[in-house]
């Protein structure tokens, strides 16, 4: 006849040493005593194998509950249940159901959090991402994300498709990459992914470059009219906020946002009327010298210039701005292209470049000011100079035009 363990009482607990003990009241009840660790445990056989069981800290659990669970257990295996086989089931279930349960709002949370140290200075960044998916696909974020279907894709991008093809195109890849990576996770079962765009989106939605074929208009981004400047400046000028302040130096440089919006005070000589541009943040990888107007440098200088490293302007929180609120700026503002589609801040430069082409200013100059490279290996060799007083002028001109509408 097996040994019965001697019934200890709760008191009896502390005056336990290292080891493993034999409690009573229930066959195979022990306290696992390592170090400052004391944990119940409950030994059994199951199937004819021997198993022990981790029931928990007896820092958190009374003696008397412990005996509970212990019989609790011992009716388990009496039913030929292995309880440990089942706790188990029990934990997956859980991590399974909390999953399906995640929602697109969740799973894009956690991968800007997973992606953020390898964003590039000037490019993609997280706020881009949060910006146009909360404003073009706000009706998935509330969606669990394992439940998307493509018909919830097709919903999001059907109403700018056509009409704002490059952002479609931009949210239908986030769309695309975030479903993968909840699949990665395990919030979605594998699968074809909805927002993919061979054999789903391609099948459903019109071909976009058709498109523009047939209705004859421009795949490039939508510019405000030139001879709307005047106009757009007035009405940019009343504006108060550091997106609009930002825009308008996109305008009177001829720069890309992603330059503008990460530029510093250091970057300015005020002296020789210079902004550097550094290679990590233009589109070449090359640094940029750009020749302020006299309407530039007043610009900068009523905004009470700042040390070196800091941004010139910054987000209201802190951070460089992010490129949507540039766009927000001119989402406000009644501008449109030739073709009736809402001008954009990128489209600035492509105003600027029809300014001076349309002025008569030589296209070599034009185009230097935008930081395009020249298009051949020749012309780079016999034309190494980045023509910086030669633009001076042009720039010039284009900041007076730009708040006369006089010039051409």
């Amino acid at each position: 006849m097996p040994k019965v363990a001697k019934l200890l009482r709760q008191q009896d607990l502390a005056k336990l040493g290292e080891g493993t003990h034999a409690l009573g009241g229930v066959p195979g009840l022990h306290l696992q005593v390592i170090g400052d660790s004391r944990t119940y445990v409950m030994r059994m056989t199951v199937d004819g194998r021997r198993r022990v069981m981790g029931m928990g800290s007896a820092s958190t659990m009374m003696l008397g509950q412990a005996r509970d669970r212990a019989l609790e257990i011992r009716a388990q295996v009496a039913k030929g249940v292995d309880p440990i086989a089942a706790r188990q089931e029990r934990k997956t279930e859980a991590v399974r159901k909390a999953a399906q349960d995640t929602t697109f709002q969740d799973a894009l949370d956690a991968y800007l959090e997973m992606r953020e140290a390898t964003w590039k200075p000037g490019g993609k960044s997280s706020a881009q991402w949060r910006a146009s998916l909360e404003t073009h696909a706000s009706k998935l974020l509330a969606k669990r994300v394992a439940a998307v279907t493509d018909d919830d894709v097709i919903a999001v991008l059907k109403p700018i498709w056509t009409a704002l093809p490059e952002t479609a195109s931009r949210v239908r890849q986030r769309i695309e990459s975030l479903i993968d990576y909840a699949v990665a996770e395990g919030w979605r079962d594998p699968g074809a992914n909805p927002a993919r765009l061979k054999g789903h989106v391609a099948l459903r939605l019109a071909d976009q470059k058709a498109v523009r074929k047939q209705s004859g208009k421009s795949a490039h981004f939508p510019a405000v009219q030139v001879k709307d400047v005047e106009a757009f400046v007035t009405e940019l000028k009343g504006k108060s906020g550091m997106g609009a302040k930002a825009l308008r130096f996109v305008l009177l440089t001829a720069s890309r946002s992603g330059a503008v919006r990460l530029a510093t005070w250091g970057q300015i000589d005020f002296g020789a009327k210079v902004w550097t541009c550094p290679a990590e943040t233009m589109k070449t990888g090359e640094a940029h010298r750009v020749p302020l107007s006299e309407q530039a440098i007043v610009m900068l200088k009523e905004m009470k210039p700042g040390k070196p490293n800091q941004l010139i302007f910054p987000a209201p929180r802190g951070g460089p701005l992010s490129d949507m609120a540039l766009s927000e700026v001119m989402r406000g503002m009644e501008f449109y292209d030739a073709d009736g589609r809402r001008a954009v801040p990128h489209g600035l430069r492509s105003t600027f470049a029809n300014w001076g082409l349309e002025a008569g200013h030589a296209f070599e100059l034009v185009d230097r000011a935008l930081a395009h490279k020249p298009a051949s290996q020749v012309t780079q060799a016999y034309f190494r100079s980045d023509l910086l007083e030669q633009r001076r002028p042009l720039m010039q001109a284009w900041a007076e035009y730009s708040d006369s509408g006089v010039g051409l």
